[in-house]
């Protein structure tokens, strides 16, 4: 192999693949929406809901952002409020009270800190209801926003910055003091939501590593993605040729049927005493392979009964059955890619241990 490829390849297989199982979430298309993730932390923020999860998430981001000890601290009617608009219009996300408490809460997963935090604290202060009330102001991101630009906005309005891993860890720790009081479901719904947030976190360093390595070998992967096109149409053009040497066969001309020819796939089809039976001979990277299927439940079931048992056809294959992985058989595999005229003595050989068949039986095609 060419040293560039083999420095190139080795490179791609190093970087760090997240082998990662979708969620409920992901799976509804949600994971990167913030306003999904502030509607899941406001249920879980307000100790009313159905999860009985109490002031747990209060608690765990009260640890975090207040010096405060909350050890003996038991909080009741926390009231949580989404996308609450400002005198200027602006939006803050959520928004906690308690009568010691006031915290404001913007949500950044992907997008840069383009808000007005000025606003938000200004807002925040003119919604103090107890003179005792301590006001945080909080910036929840799935990064550590430690640009010059995010932390001089953070610091002159008077924000703190925590991550998701911040909260997350504090919650996975103090949440045993809760479980046993709390709904199994929304504990679950919870524990997903928060691998939901982790992924997106895991996703988002892989593909920063796979970004620099598509930008700095982007003239090198252009050149190999294209000799490697080039490659999948010689492949493709093999089939074809297959197609055309067994049209020309003497032992075809007495037919009057077409071989069905699909880019990498060469399908000859039978029915056989009332049983669709079909040839499929594909080739691709792999090289040949040709296998015997049934287009239904009652035709494979013929083709591994009855078939199967049949000695000239394990003749054919040199009693070597394997089963595919469409509870078919395969008959033929040849690595070779140029192997045609070897692959075309197979089909041919297959085909007409199947005419017999269909004739013994009395059928037609």
């Amino acid at each position: 192999m060419n040293d560039k490829w083999m420095k190139l390849l080795l490179r791609w297989k190093n970087i760090p693949k997240v082998e990662l199982s979708r969620t409920s979430f992901e799976i509804a298309g949600y994971p990167h929406l913030e306003n999904v993730s502030s509607n899941i932390l406001a249920f879980y923020f307000c100790d009313e809901n159905e999860h009985n999860l109490g002031d747990l998430f209060l608690k765990s981001i009260l640890e975090i952002i207040s010096s405060s000890n909350h050890d003996s601290f038991s909080f009741e009617n926390i009231t949580v409020q989404k996308e609450i608009t400002t005198d200027e219009g602006k939006r803050i996300d959520l928004i906690i009270e308690t009568p010691e408490y006031l915290i404001g809460i913007e949500n950044k997963l992907f997008s840069w800190l383009h808000n007005d935090l000025t606003n938000y604290r200004k807002h925040l202060e003119n919604s103090k209801k107890y003179d005792k009330q301590k006001i945080f102001a909080v910036v929840l991101s799935l990064n550590r926003l430690d640009d010059d630009f995010s932390r001089n906005k953070i610091n002159s309005n008077e924000f703190i910055n925590i991550t998701y891993d911040d909260l997350f860890s504090r919650v996975r720790k103090n949440i045993g003091d809760y479980i046993n009081n709390s709904n199994e479901r929304y504990s679950r719904i919870l524990l997903e939501y928060i691998e939901t947030i982790e992924n997106l976190k895991g996703r988002n360093m892989e593909n920063k590593e796979m970004e620099l390595f598509f930008q700095e070998h982007k003239e090198d992967l252009n050149e190999l993605t294209h000799k490697y096109n080039e490659y999948l149409q010689r492949i493709s053009n093999k089939i074809y040729d297959l197609k055309n040497i067994m049209s020309e066969l003497e032992f075809f001309r007495t037919f009057n049927r077409e071989w069905i020819y699909d880019k990498c796939c060469l399908v000859y089809d039978y029915l056989i005493d009332n049983n669709s039976v079909s040839i499929d001979t594909y080739i691709g990277t792999d090289g040949w392979s040709v296998e015997l299927f049934g287009r239904n439940t009652k035709s494979s079931s013929y083709i591994n009964t009855e078939l199967i048992s049949n000695h000239e056809l394990l003749s054919i294959v040199n009693n070597n059955i394997k089963k595919s992985g469409r509870n078919g058989i395969i008959i033929y595999e040849n690595r070779d890619i140029n192997a045609i005229e070897s692959t075309s003595k197979k089909l041919l050989e297959l085909i007409i241990f199947l005419e017999k068949i269909k004739s013994d039986k009395g059928s037609n095609a």
